[in-house]
């Protein structure tokens, strides 16, 4: 992974991460993770705070990709 995808990764994560825990919207934050073909091991991958990836994850484990 280029440095640059881990940009985008990490901006990525913190737009769904805010989506999913600060306006309550984990379904919806998952569902464009989803769309996207983006998974928890990218975002892993490009070594996205752990405070985002939780957010994020937490929807993972109660609906898997």
């Amino acid at each position: 992974m280029t440095e640059c995808e881990k940009e985008f990764y990490r901006g990525f994560a913190i737009a769904i991460g805010s989506l999913a825990r600060d306006h309550d919207q984990p379904t919806m934050a998952a569902d464009i993770m989803r769309c996207n073909g983006v998974s928890l091991q990218d975002l892993k991958n490009a070594n996205v705070e752990s405070f985002d990836l939780a957010a994020i994850a937490k929807e993972f484990k109660t609906r898997p990709l």
